[in-house]
């Protein structure tokens, strides 16, 4: 995996390695990068390039094992296919990745939220989406923050401690259960 930093460090730059396990992970020719965006236009996610055939069914299938979730909302591209059109380059950004993303050309976005017009906008550029709730895109993470915190603030001075119990507060229902 190549890394190339473009733009300054920020929380998106620690929650990448986590977003980009979600996707595509035991890869070794994997290249990532950062749009240079100045910080006060944009965030910086970043653009995933990828050199083995990934559907977006695959890539769906992916997210939602690795973050724990049951269901996902997407958006697929004009002139694309759940199953046949491989997903080459991914944007990712962790919570709302909309503005990010702005004049950013990939296969598959891979976010927390998007309004409805910000969508329909990336379908109209043949661009699918992943939506995995603001919070789902980012909760995941805090573990391995945990751990890397804790490798530069050693435990016993300062103690994190990762709830257990907090999740998403959107749910996807498809019935409801009546007491």
């Amino acid at each position: 995996m190549k890394l190339k930093k473009k733009c300054a460090m920020n929380l998106n730059s620690y929650i990448f390695p986590y977003l980009f396990n979600l996707i595509y992970y035991q890869s070794s020719s994997v290249e990532i990068t950062l749009p240079e965006v100045p910080a006060s236009v944009g965030g910086t996610g970043r653009i995933l390039s990828i050199d083995r055939d990934l559907t977006l069914r695959d890539a769906i299938e992916k997210v939602k094992l690795h973050a724990g979730i049951k269901s996902v909302n997407v958006a697929i591209g004009n002139n694309q296919n759940i199953d046949s059109s491989l997903i080459k380059t991914v944007g990712i950004c962790a919570g709302s990745g909309a503005s990010v993303f702005k004049g950013v050309k990939a296969d598959l976005y891979l976010t927390g939220e998007m309004s409805h017009h910000e969508v329909l906008d990336a379908q109209e550029r043949n661009t699918s989406v992943i939506l995995c709730n603001h919070s789902n895109s980012e909760r995941g993470y805090l573990k391995e923050f945990k751990e890397i915190f804790h490798k530069q603030v050693p435990e016993n001075e300062v103690k994190v401690i990762v709830s257990e119990v907090d999740s998403d507060p959107l749910e996807s229902k498809t019935s409801f259960r009546t007491e």
